[in-house]
């Protein structure tokens, strides 16, 4: 993961871990740490719920927002690369959270996957900066296994 935080009028790069962690009662834990140029440490949750249209399941996410040194804007996040998949095994049997269609039920070209991200609004608690809400949208197409 790549962040940026802000020293003085410049905005530095922040290279920071991002891992996920299964949570109580189905839910997501998120776990960020930075050293270098600052020291971050931060845990925010998620949910899987069900979507509708294409999109069979949603990952609901809330990013804190992050204050970095006394005064200074805002940490934010430039760049994220997660790859997402577990198991769990039950009474001898694999059980998937997620699954791709088999080779010969995936529609040709791969299936579609979509990316909704909200920043900034007034949605209270830590989120409540005032910034105004954007929402940046990215809809890929996830490639065929080839098995």
């Amino acid at each position: 993961m790549l962040g940026e935080v802000t020293f003085g009028t410049e905005r530095v790069p922040e290279n920071a871990t991002l891992q996920a962690f299964f949570g109580p009662g189905g839910s997501l834990l998120f776990y960020t740490q930075g050293s270098t140029p600052v020291s971050l440490e931060v845990v925010s949750t998620g949910r899987y719920v069900r979507s509708s249209g294409k999109y069979s399941w949603e990952l609901k996410t809330l990013v804190p927002a992050v204050a970095t040194v006394p005064g200074a804007p805002l940490a934010s996040v430039s760049r994220i690369h997660l790859k997402a998949g577990a198991a769990y095994r039950s009474h001898g049997k694999v059980i998937p959270y997620g699954t791709v269609p088999k080779k010969g039920e995936c529609p040709k070209g791969g299936f579609f996957g979509k990316t909704e991200v909200t920043f900034g609004g007034t949605f209270g608690g830590e989120r409540e900066f005032g910034i105004p809400a954007k929402t940046v949208t990215n809809v890929i197409r996830v490639p065929c296994p080839r098995r």
